[in-house]
């Protein structure tokens, strides 16, 4: 029997158990306590406890008909499974979301640039007078944009990971962009093809007839995996006719945003939308905090924070901007992958790295043996003092970790800012501050 609101209202009359008392567990509890609805958090983390539990198995049996995961549980978490034993129906904080979103749903995904290209349309959106709001994994989730005043023509443009993608039953997409796809979060998934799957469950959770666009890399993905590809999947090539109207500073002009700002257009069109109303945005749009942002210039060395490059292509997107090679600073917490290639496909664009984080070791290791000059350090304060002392003008210190941030900070953005704030202490004085 399908899942009703009715069913949803049932389950609630007992508390909610929430998994992860994060950003997303935080939003869930404080939608259903606005509603009533008695919560219980779990979470295995210390940053976390407080009012949280941090053993669900140890919870009487019984307690709970609903929980509600954060995306960095796994479908194969201990408590997950015991969850599903003892009967209680599981779901993301999306899925909840579902049942009360009135408006209309464009989910964007990809291994690269969904952030971008998620608040690249949710401002075309609102310029062209469509009551828009970016929500998801971009850090403002969908259940914390429900007490504003939205209706059935509005869109909730969400940005959604494969963490999230994964757990979807219930929200139903009336269109799907996926950037591109590339190997990442092989901690999580037993191989490159589990990750896709996991993406490629959010074409599958769309509306009846709902359309889907699709960057090249996914298509060569799915072929070359064997996985399914869709007779209604719409792929969306580079086109320089889109991309010529664009100013020269738009982030949107070179890749691999150029590639998604074609992949926007497309949706853009099918609402019957003017491309030079999307342009006129693109042309005004600042990027992202902690991606590819210009810190300061020190003495001809410009500083560079790109902390939200949590994976390699990212890293090597941002290394491949620069003219010339580049000091890059590096490392962090593995999340799987192949990293003699990665490096291989660096070497030619970094003049010298400094490698921090639980991976310096293995990325010194490797890199000389593929003659990168390097050198591993003690920590992000160390790596810009070394790379400050060897930098040459004109010249670019990239921070691109290529990997992620939880062996040394709570997340990208305090490991950008940690960046950031080493940077404006150089003993040097700093002509550009951002």
């Amino acid at each position: 029997m399908p899942f009703s609101f009715n069913s949803l209202d049932q389950l609630l009359s007992r508390p909610v158990a929430i998994f992860g008392a994060g950003i997303t567990g935080r939003s869930v509890d404080r939608y259903l306590k606005g509603r009533g609805v008695e919560t219980v958090f779990y979470d295995e983390q210390p940053q976390f406890s407080g009012d949280a539990v941090n053993d669900f198995l140890a919870a009487p049996v019984g307690l709970h008909d609903l929980a509600v995961m954060s995306p960095g549980f796994a479908p194969r978490h201990p408590w997950v499974r015991a969850a599903h034993e003892q009967q209680i129906t599981c779901m993301g904080d999306l899925d909840l979301a579902s049942f009360y979103w009135p408006g209309k749903v464009l989910g964007i995904t990809g291994t690269n640039g969904k952030s971008t290209l998620t608040l690249l349309m949710e401002s075309a959106l609102n310029a062209a007078g469509i009551r828009a709001v970016a929500c998801g994994n971009i850090g403002q989730p969908l259940l914390d944009q429900l007490n504003q005043d939205f209706d059935e023509q509005s869109w909730a443009v969400c940005e959604i990971s494969s963490f999230q993608a994964e757990m979807l039953q219930h929200l139903r997409p009336d269109a799907v962009l996926w950037t591109n796809f590339d190997e990442d979060h092989l901690d999580r998934y037993p191989s490159v093809r589990d990750y896709f799957l996991a993406k490629h469950h959010l074409l599958t959770q769309r509306k009846t007839g709902a359309p889907a666009w699709v960057g090249p890399s996914v298509v060569e993905a799915a072929d070359h995996l064997g996985a399914a590809f869709g007779d209604d999947w719409v792929t969306v090539r580079l086109a320089r006719s889109l991309l010529q109207p664009l100013a020269e500073t738009s982030p949107f002009k070179t890749l691999p945003q150029a590639e998604n700002f074609c992949l926007g257009s497309a949706f853009w069109a099918s609402l019957g939308q003017a491309h030079d109303q999307l342009v006129e945005v693109a042309n005004q749009f600042r990027g992202l905090p902690h991606r590819i942002e210009q810190v300061a210039e020190v003495h001809g060395i410009r500083y560079w924070n790109d902390s939200k490059a949590t994976n390699f292509s990212a890293a090597l997107a941002a290394l491949k901007r620069f003219d010339q090679p580049v000091y890059w600073i590096a490392g962090g917490r593995a999340k799987g992958g192949d990293l003699r290639k990665f490096l291989q496909q660096a070497a030619p664009y970094v003049g010298s790295a400094y490698f921090i984080g639980e991976t310096a070791d293995s990325l010194k290791s490797v890199s000389l043996e593929i003659g990168i000059s390097c050198q591993a350090v003690i920590d992000l304060k160390a790596a810009v003092k070394a790379a400050h002392r060897e930098a040459r003008a004109p010249g670019n210190v990239l921070f691109s970790p290529g990997f992620a941030s939880f062996d040394q900070f709570q997340g990208y953005a305090e490991r950008g800012d940690a960046f950031k704030s080493i940077v404006r202490a150089l003993n040097y004085p700093v002509s550009h501050p951002v």
